[in-house]
């Protein structure tokens, strides 16, 4: 609401010659038969006008209509339950579809909004596809750019809430936030496919879809403070987050993700077309469905063309892997992985697979695993510092002979190290000792935090600069900054993720049933 409020603030100061924008308001078609909506100019709410009568144009500055850099309210009222609905659709598939390149500009991007509180209207309201309408927004072939779309709900369309068509090297350039976007069921239905360059997604739920919840082919995404929960409800094939051709220049931090389904991953990176992404992957949560999980994996990247993916202060718990990298013959994969926890974890920790190469994990926390760390699978030279492994019945760290491995904490596992399956010596500064976690058994991110007297305090070597800046480290997924401000620090980044979220939308209480197809 505060953004909404600063951008119309922004209209009424800024001449008109300098920024020609127009605000037209849009009513329920069951509202304006009910209360009226005047001369249906839309040019205010007594006069909104119905969505199926709003008009497009691609010229800027046309009266009446919505052109490049203008903005669009939808109000539904407080005591309005429903929303707009079929009845209110811009035609028979869609509510929001554009007859016309409405390509806005970077100060003045095109918006689509709910926020009806400056007007006594709800804070967001809804587009309901009735289980009927294939889409919420769909902006069509033409090269909409620039697009704004905020404090909307998005509900029960067969195909998407959100679709962005066109290829991954469009420019796009959307900012998405505060939408709501849920109950999208089909074997194919997402609840939101992006194709262009250029995404800001941030303070949305997206939940309860027959596939992926969030789909995207292009570059440059930022995407941040979501929540993507209860994918693949329908089929077998849908992620939390799926991006292929390019992921060049991603960052994907601060996002909650929950599946109930042993299918697929949290995130998933495929860049089999263009081999270049890269980018950053931080401060995420990921539950996955069962410590005996076959298939779903918390973060997977591959094809990077020997590009670099960052993995920061993740946690992730009861998937096949927290971690994987690469497995993909098409090109080189790169990994490092840092301050990251795993807890209940079916196959590996954190792995770098086949067509990888010079990973580093270092400062990560790992419980209850058959393999905690492996490298086995990469070539050129892999290094792997500071990690504190607990539970790993076959082995803690599995690497090849030529991996640089030292300063780890292995307690309560098969072999400490292997040079892929034989075992041999640990590396400089290896701990055997009880790490003295704050439990045995953890079950939480706080859960690895350092008890006072852990021999894991001051063991570690200093990572440097290229590990995130931390000096001498802890052993684990906290740096030494103080071993106990460092785990405040953790639990209140996730508080903060948490609360960010909630402002979007409270969370669900449950995961739906899953439909049979």
């Amino acid at each position: 609401m505060r953004l909404l409020a600063f951008l119309v603030g922004l209209l009424c100061t800024v001449p008109s010659w300098a920024l020609d924008v127009e605000v037209l308001f849009v009513r329920t078609d069951a509202d304006c038969a009910r209360y009226g909506c005047g001369a249906g100019s839309g040019n205010s709410p007594a006069n909104a006008i119905e969505n199926s009568a709003l008009l497009y144009s691609a010229v800027d500055g046309t009266p009446g209509r919505v052109d490049p850099g203008d903005m669009v309210v939808y109000l539904q009222r407080v005591d309005d339950d429903v929303g707009f609905i079929t009845a209110d659709r811009k035609n028979a598939t869609s509510f929001i579809t554009p007859g016309a390149d409405i390509t806005g500009d970077p100060l003045s991007c095109t918006l689509f909004s709910g926020d009806g509180t400056l007007w006594g209207y709800r804070a967001r309201a809804s587009l309901d596809g009735e289980n009927s309408t294939t889409r919420g927004i769909d902006s069509g072939t033409a090269n909409n750019a620039y697009w704004c779309i905020f404090s909307l709900e998005l509900k029960r369309f067969t195909s998407n809430g959100i679709l962005s068509q066109g290829t991954y090297s469009d420019v796009t350039n959307w900012w998405i936030q505060g939408v709501w976007s849920h109950d999208n069921r089909g074997a194919n239905a997402r609840v939101m496919d992006f194709r262009g360059t250029g995404l800001r997604l941030m303070l949305s739920v997206f939940e309860n879809t027959g596939n992926d919840t969030f789909y995207g082919e292009g570059s440059s995404f930022h995407i941040a403070f979501n929540q993507f929960l209860w994918p693949s409800l329908d089929g077998t094939d849908g992620d939390g987050i799926q991006i292929d051709k390019s992921a060049a220049d991603t960052w994907i931090h601060h996002n909650l993700f929950k599946t109930r389904i042993d299918a697929k991953q949290g995130v998933f990176i495929s860049t089999t077309e263009t081999g270049n992404g890269y980018g950053r992957i931080d401060d995420n949560d990921c539950y996955g469905p069962s410590a005996t999980a076959t298939v779903h994996t918390c973060f997977f990247v591959k094809n990077a063309g020997g590009n670099r993916w960052f993995f920061r202060r993740n946690y992730g718990e009861r998937s096949r892997y927290l971690i994987f990298c690469g497995n993909d013959a098409a090109s080189d994969t790169k990994c490092t992985a840092i301050g990251n926890i795993g807890l209940r974890l079916a196959s590996f920790g954190i792995q770098g697979g086949t067509n990888t190469s010079d990973h580093e994990f270092k400062q990560n926390s790992i419980f209850d695993a058959p393999i905690c760390i492996a490298t086995n699978g990469a070539t050129g030279t892999s290094v792997i510092q500071n990690n504190a492994l607990r539970k790993c019945a076959t082995v803690a760290i599995r690497k090849n002979a030529g991996d640089a491995e030292s300063y780890n904490a292995v307690f309560g596992s098969g072999d400490f190290v292997q040079n892929i399956t034989t075992p041999t010596t640990p590396g400089t500064g290896a701990v055997t000792a009880d790490p003295l976690w704050q439990s045995s058994a953890p079950d939480g991110p706080g859960d690895v935090c350092l008890q006072p007297g852990s021999p894991l305090f001051a063991a570690g070597t200093p990572l440097g600069v290229s590990a995130t800046g931390y000096g001498a480290q802890d052993l684990g997924a906290v740096p030494v900054i103080g071993a106990r401000a460092a785990c405040d620090l953790r639990r209140a980044s996730i508080q903060r993720r948490q609360a960010g979220s909630r402002r979007a939308v409270p969370e669900r209480r449950a995961a739906p049933e899953r439909r049979a197809l």
